[in-house]
């Protein structure tokens, strides 16, 4: 089911257009590592709202805006920050795997 109809039938909204099984997403991530993409995806959630202090939909992309064309204002998404995306996936390799083989999850798992 796609996430408009679930999110209306609950009367909600969409409000992030990202997907990361979405083959727009997955062939950016998928170049660093094969697995991982969903932890990865949680770490930078994390680190964006401490370190950083912005939303990982503001870095990815794919949230709401708009278009004007004439006297017409058209509904649309952000372009998909695929710079942000290779970073997620580099940076979660090297917190998995470090420089040595030896990233903190290996250490603590």
């Amino acid at each position: 089911m796609w996430v408009n109809r679930i999110a209306r039938a609950h009367r909600g909204v969409k409000t992030w257009g990202f997907s990361q099984s979405s083959p727009r997403s997955w062939v950016h991530y998928a170049k660093y590592g094969p697995r991982g993409i969903c932890a990865a995806l949680s770490a930078h959630w994390i680190k964006t709202h401490a370190v950083d202090d912005k939303s990982l939909p503001d870095k990815l992309g794919l949230t709401p805006c708009s278009i004007t064309l004439g006297p017409i204002r058209y509904p649309t998404y952000r372009s998909l920050n695929t710079g942000e995306l290779v970073k997620v996936a580099k940076d979660f390799h090297f917190w998995t795997k470090g420089e040595v083989g030896r990233g903190i999850i290996s250490i603590i798992g």
